[in-house]
């Protein structure tokens, strides 16, 4: 397979990762927050997030849905968003799993399923 696409790549960022490098997604996110946490995370359409923003929304959102939101163990939630930096879902829900448990389930591939009146 061509990776063309390695040629855009900025000076520093390896073309392949070590998948083993770390024991977990939350362990590699962790570790992210900690080294970064000055650096910008996100940007998009003129806004910016850094890691520790990113962090602490993440964190107040897991709280929010474990001592304020009412659900009990087992609920299921659903957030539909448009995937820009304004509405940070994926990334605030991945990261809010870390702090609340929980899955992701994306409804990408489901939207036909849906019926929105």
């Amino acid at each position: 397979m061509d990776r063309n696409w390695l040629n855009h790549y900025p000076p520093g960022v390896p073309a392949d990762i070590d998948p083993d490098a770390y024991p977990s997604l939350k362990e590699a996110i962790e570790e992210a927050f900690s080294s970064y946490r000055t650096l910008p995370a996100f940007t998009n359409m003129g806004a910016t997030l850094t890691y520790a923003q990113l962090d602490a929304l993440s964190r107040a959102f897991a709280a929010w849905l474990q001592h304020k939101s009412g659900l009990v163990r087992g609920d299921r939630v659903a957030l539909m968003m448009p995937n820009i930096l304004q509405y940070p879902d994926r990334a605030v829900r991945h990261v809010a799993r870390r702090d609340g448990g929980g899955q992701h389930q994306s409804l990408v591939h489901a939207a036909r399923t849906l019926s929105i009146n």
